[in-house]
């Protein structure tokens, strides 16, 4: 089922090992996100936002997922590739990209969840 992912067909795998098949040991997709090292960097001062660096997590499990972000960047089509490069174009390059990689990094992880914790494609 995480197959039918878009650009997770490769790393499906990966995802399904370092995962596991269920998912009862959280609670809900944001546990799984923090565990994975992908949560957002909440820093927020004076009503403003400060860049503030992810938390570290599963390495082999958030290498997959980025790739896969990455793939989806060159899809031709897909909600997923607007979000990316509606984020990447926010500043300059070399800073923005990455953080749409993790921001999309992220979504899959999300969808994994809920295929496996549904169980539909």
């Amino acid at each position: 089922m995480l197959r039918t992912l878009p650009a997770v067909r490769e790393n499906a795998a990966t995802v399904w090992a370092e995962r596991g098949p269920d998912p009862a040991p959280y609670p809900h997709e944001k546990h799984l996100g923090s565990w994975c090292g992908l949560c957002p960097g909440n820093n927020r001062s004076a009503g403003r936002n400060q860049s503030s660096p992810t938390n570290q997590g599963n390495q082999w499990l958030r290498a997959a997922l980025t790739e896969s972000a990455g793939g989806v960047a060159r899809r031709k089509e897909g909600h997923l590739r607007e979000k990316f490069w509606r984020i990447a174009a926010r500043g300059e390059p070399k800073r923005s990209r990455p953080i749409a990689v993790v921001a999309i990094a992220h979504d899959l992880l999300k969808l994994a969840y809920f295929v496996l914790q549904r169980g539909t494609p």
